[in-house]
């Protein structure tokens, strides 16, 4: 195959877009579209150098997948050693853990759907994750391992039957593409390869074109022109492009195709192909794969290490320490690998079928183990992680409780909602309502495991409270069922977070809690609050009980511990607490409602572990055990409700 100068500058253009969209530089918002531009090179590529091979009679699946690891795997191996012993000194346990998750993932081939099944590639969690970008390789990888199957079955075929199979494939790509990212699903489309393989099919395309000289006939303007519309289609969507854009649906078509026409008339003869061939270009281009193995293990890693703050000046130092590790892993990793008279097949096969399996081997241990927690940490702080990695592994919707009988939740009321309702009343009784935000759920797991009634109902759904007025939140609808079924329902407890009940929280946190900033009570906020269950209480006679807030957290868990000191309670989260208590304690509170303080109920300890159990799975959250130990509490200690108005009946 002839070398062209201008695709290795093309490639310089897409690692360039993705390296300094992940370095976070706000305008070149689009930069991602740049493995747009790789998927396509790539489909041309392998497909233009498997037809040469096969019209010589020399293709075949075994050399297919060796030269496809001489191009991937020695550079990933370098790049995955040092990031896997960078990451065992700066990673958090829990950081850690998904490291060697995302480590097994990756030489397995399917980071892309670890990664779909872990964060959006656009929240802000993924700026932490040093393999993210290996989903891109995951997904490169499986289109190699169809590739050289379906090349074979399709060159058997009339042309005809080839052509409108791989043009439905094409259609079905890209429409499918579109419909998930219209339907909200855009992290699988943008993950997964059947709603990508329609831009390695261009590339693909493209290599048909110039394999059987379809353009030879196109003039000196011709190809200086679409050679410059297609830079330009490319530059477009890099510096227009951002995390809202419906991607990689049509609008991925603006890069795709500016690829396919740089590919098709980009070259020596017009002024697109000697900018991209030029030596700069065609420099970073040669370290491309390099560059983009090296630019997000370093980038993440930094952030984890300075807690996501990186100035501009330490950024650029970065990215100027990315071209020589960039290059010497090129010129000393890269290149002799692909050689087969340097590293000829009876070594390389052997060697990278070991290190892809000690790779996944010290990833599967290093998950096993918590990243080796025992061994990298002094017992009584490996000890103490433990708890709060098991605290932090809690997942709402998965664990929420459900006996399976009467004792259930749901974030809205449906019609399912309402007939297993109605079924539980005839057998039980009236119900016990919990109502609430994401706190409101960690009430309701407490009162249901506490089994106070046989009818316990949560209906609680997280971000959402009163105050907040949003139509999607189930309050009003609430309303209206409380009203057609208030002789079902004997008990509404409403509990909701307690920092939402605070105007100036940013502000304090911000401070570094100084004391010179006083805590605000959004005193609207909370009689706003009454004003909403004073409505439901007249529309429904239902006599309602508001648990006030717990003492939040505030921290993160695992950044909590820090010189084997334990966790304790801010001063300034303790005082929140208090301040929301004395403020409703001092109001009028309508009639048929009642406040309990949520401290009156249930004790944290502080430091926050206990029996072994560390209370927070996050800043502000309580975690499974602890809600086990207070719904202990509440059935060893019925007296804490005997200032309600509304008492608990015991089974």
């Amino acid at each position: 195959m002839q070398y062209r100068a201008e695709i290795d500058g093309l490639r310089a253009i897409a690692v360039v877009s993705v390296v300094l969209f992940h370095a976070g530089f706000s305008w070149i918002r689009g930069g991602y579209v740049g493995v747009d531009v790789f998927f396509v090179i790539s489909g041309f590529l392998i497909t233009l150098l498997s037809l040469e091979r096969h019209s010589q009679k020399k293709f075949n699946i075994v050399d297919f997948f060796e030269r496809r690891a001489r191009r991937i795997l020695p550079a990933l191996f370098c790049v995955c050693i040092a990031t896997t012993i960078a990451s065992l000194f700066i990673l958090d346990p829990l950081q850690i853990t998904q490291f060697f998750e995302s480590l097994t993932a990756t030489f397995l081939f399917i980071s892309n759907f670890f990664f779909l099944s872990k964060s959006g590639y656009f929240d802000t969690a993924a700026e932490f994750k040093p393999l993210l970008h290996t989903w891109s390789l995951g997904t490169e990888e499986q289109y190699y391992i169809l590739f050289p199957f379906a090349l074979l079955f399709l060159t058997k075929l009339p042309k005809k039957i080839s052509l409108i199979i791989l043009v439905s494939a094409f259609v079905f790509s890209i429409s499918s593409a579109e419909i998930l990212v219209e339907l909200k699903y855009k992290d699988e489309a943008f993950y997964l390869l059947p709603f990508r393989i329609w831009q390695m099919l261009i590339g693909a395309s493209c290599a048909v074109l110039i394999r059987y000289n379809k353009f030879a006939f196109a003039s000196c303007m011709l190809r200086n022109t679409a050679s410059a519309i297609g830079l330009a289609l490319i530059l477009v969507a890099v510096l227009t492009f951002n995390n809202n854009t419906p991607s990689p649906g049509a609008h991925a078509l603006i890069p795709t195709i500016g690829a396919a026409l740089v590919i098709l008339f980009a070259g020596d003869d017009n002024l697109s192909g000697r900018l991209l061939g030029s030596r700069y270009c065609v420099f970073v281009g040669l370290m491309s794969y390099s560059l983009y193995l090296w630019h997000q293990p370093v980038l993440a890693l930094a952030r984890v290490n300075t807690d996501g703050e990186l100035s501009v000046s330490t950024i650029i130092l970065l990215l100027l320490a990315l071209l020589p590790l960039s290059y010497l892993t090129w010129r000393f990793i890269e290149s002799p690998f692909r050689s087969k008279n340097k590293i000829p097949k009876n070594v390389f096969v052997p060697a990278c079928s070991a290190m892809t399996a000690v790779f996944i081997i010290i990833g599967v241990a290093g998950t096993a183990t918590n990243g080796f927690l025992q061994h990298v940490y002094p017992q009584s702080l490996a000890n103490t992680y433990a708890m709060i990695l098991d605290a932090v592994d809690y997942d709402f919707d998965k664990s929420m409780q459900d006996n399976n009988d009467c004792i259930f939740w749901t974030e809205s009321i449906t019609s399912q909602f309402i007939d297993r309702f109605k079924a539980c009343e005839v057998k039980n009784g009236k119900a016990l309502v919990v109502l609430g935000d994401s706190h409101g759920k960690n009430l309701y797991n407490i009162v249901a495991q506490a089994k106070l009634r046989k009818f316990v109902v949560g209906l609680v759904q997280g971000g959402c409270r009163p105050h907040d007025k949003i139509k999607s939140c189930q309050y009003e609808t609430f309303k209206n069922f409380a009203r057609t079924n208030n002789n079902k329902i004997d008990l509404i407890i409403f509990h909701q977070s307690g920092s939402h009940l605070i105007s100036n929280l940013k502000e304090i946190e911000g401070s570094n809690f100084s004391k010179n900033i006083r805590i605000q009570i959004s005193k609207e906020r909370i009689k706003y609050n009454f004003y909403y269950l004073n409505n439901v209480f007249k529309e429904t006679e239902i006599n309602t009980l508001w648990v006030g807030p717990f003492t939040e957290f505030r921290k993160d868990p695992m950044k909590s511990i820090k010189q084997n000191e334990k966790p304790v309670l801010e001063t300034y989260t303790r005082q929140m607490t208090n301040d929301i208590d004395t403020f409703i304690s001092s109001i009028s509170i309508p009639s048929g409602i009642d406040y309990l303080s949520f401290n009156e109920l249930f004790q944290l300890p502080d430091p926050i572990i206990k029996n072994g159990c560390f209370f927070f799975r996050d800043k502000d959250h309580l975690s499974r055990c602890a809600e086990s130990y207070f719904a202990s509490e509440i059935i060893g200690k019925p007296h804490f409700f005997s200032k309600s108005r509304f008492p608990f009946e015991q089974m």
